[in-house]
């Protein structure tokens, strides 16, 4: 119970109506009050967010097998921007893993719980949390559901493709295409996104 998310399709419905207005009010550096004022001159979350690269193969990948994106890590909005850039490639809702410290804020809590988050507490050793935080994410790998692993598990500031990966619930992709061949799943494979923010 500690670990496992939730996803609402109806709390996915009204996040992805508020989230342009959130985020630019987020990434424009106002004060709320001056945020009210301006927000109609502010850019538009789609001109400040830029999305490149090969995105008619992602969309194809999505529908031959479950997509894991692996982007670098740079800031607490990093999971934010991802889903909103996987929603505005018309791609189906990620489960991910978030820091437990993101919980704390009732309002992002509230909607990091309902969006496909699960809770990763980085202060817990015991090798029994760690087994079933990994079993967890490769379960949702065999039932289908895209994810989002950042692999560096830290802050990247150079935003360049990380070399150096912890390969824990990144590892679970490996045996997550063994179980789907084992299972003779229609649709096994599954596809590994690098991707910078």
């Amino acid at each position: 119970d500690e670990i496992t998310g939730h996803f609402s399709p109806v709390v996915y419905g009204v996040a992805t109506r508020a989230l342009p207005f959130a985020l630019t009010g987020m990434l424009s550096g106002l004060s709320p009050l001056k945020l009210a004022t301006k927000l109609g001159s502010l850019p538009s979350i789609e001109d400040r967010i830029v999305i490149q690269g090969d995105t008619d193969l992602v969309k194809k990948l999505d529908g031959q097998g479950t997509v894991v994106f692996a982007p670098t890590h740079s800031s607490n909005l990093d999971s934010v921007i991802m889903g909103y850039t996987i929603y505005r490639l018309g791609l189906p809702p990620v489960t991910y893993g978030a820091g437990l410290n993101l919980f704390s804020n009732s309002v992002i809590g509230f909607f990091m719980r309902n969006l496909g988050a699960y809770t990763v507490d980085r202060r817990k050793t015991d090798p029994l949390y760690r087994e079933l935080l990994k079993e967890y994410a490769g379960i949702t790998l065999e039932f289908g559901n895209n994810n989002l692993f950042f692999p560096g598990w830290t802050r990247c500031r150079s935003n360049l493709i990380e070399t150096k990966l912890k390969k824990g619930l990144l590892g679970t992709t490996v045996s997550a295409y063994l179980h789907n061949l084992q299972h003779g799943k229609s649709r096994p494979r599954i596809f590994v996104i690098p991707c910078t923010i």
